[in-house]
């Protein structure tokens, strides 16, 4: 399959898409432009909230707004564009990558050294009613993709440049993780395991950087269906549209040529099967 472009954009670093139900958007980042995009896919519309600082991922509040996970930390962003930081987790080089909510209504969202230094990076859990987030892995590179299975016993991780996707045992309650595995490995030259989702079969489907293309993986490991992204540096993915039959993949610049239009674009297909929309933070 090959992806269509579905909004035109420039952005250096475009990630983190996840599709908001409540209205019918879809939210995406520009991680170091510190923007989060929120996109009528039906029209073009594409409304921009200047956050103030690198953000590397959006979930939809049942408060209402979005959580964000920044540079900094956790915080809130309202409609109009209005940013508050609730939990200040800063330290110095570091700043949020991806996130994603898990099925219990916790943020999870990990860190990455802004020079991708190795080891330093930690995948943090927010607890709903915007408790105090707590560490749960540590000693990552590139703290990325997150999903996890439709009966919610497992998790699926990805630090970048260990080239895999792991999974893990979801323990009763949704804040303990155990018997971490390798699910994938995915070969050199192959691209590098970045952003992923899950669809309702319980594949999992993951952005291979550099690499411009998006693989669907079976819940045993199996690679299966490819999407072919027409720019190298397609960054991640997510299920949305009305019916959920819509796979969104978000890229950036970096990596690209300089004269390349469309990278940094939003692009869409549809892949014969949906998955669901993001996850609520709350």
């Amino acid at each position: 399959m090959r992806a269509d472009v579905v909004a035109a954009g420039r952005a250096l670093l475009g990630e983190g898409p996840a599709w908001d139900a409540r209205c019918r958007r879809l939210l995406w980042v520009d991680i170091p432009a510190g923007v989060v995009h929120l996109l009528d896919p039906s029209t073009g519309d594409d409304r921009r909230l200047q956050v103030g600082q690198p953000v590397g991922a959006v979930v939809p509040d049942r408060d209402g707004g979005w959580a964000v996970a920044v540079r900094d930390g956790f915080g809130r962003l309202d409609d109009q564009g209005g940013f508050e930081l609730v939990h200040d987790l800063s330290r110095p080089g570091l700043r949020m990558n991806d996130g994603k909510c898990s099925p219990d209504g916790a943020f999870w969202a990990g860190t990455m050294a802004e020079d991708a230094r190795s080891a330093v990076g930690v995948l943090y859990r927010m607890p709903p009613a915007w408790g105090r987030p707590e560490p749960v892995l540590d000693g990552l590179t590139i703290s990325n993709g997150l999903s996890w299975s439709p009966d919610g016993r497992s998790m699926y991780f990805i630090d970048t440049p260990t080239r895999r996707i792991d999974v893990f045992d979801v323990e009763p309650g949704g804040a303990a993780l155990g018997n971490r595995r390798p699910l994938v490995e995915v070969p050199a030259g192959a691209g590098n395991p970045d952003g992923m989702t899950i669809d309702e079969e319980g594949c999992i489907w993951v952005a291979l950087a550099h690499a411009g293309r998006v693989q669907r993986y079976r819940p045993d490991g199996t690679p299966d269906l490819v999407v072919e992204v027409p720019v190298p540096q397609v960054t991640s993915c997510c299920f949305g549209g009305d019916r959920g039959d819509v796979l969104y993949m978000t890229s950036g610049r970096r990596g690209a040529a300089p004269s390349d239009p469309l990278a940094g674009a939003v692009f869409g297909c549809h892949p014969g099967v949906g998955g669901p929309p993001a996850g609520a933070y709350g």
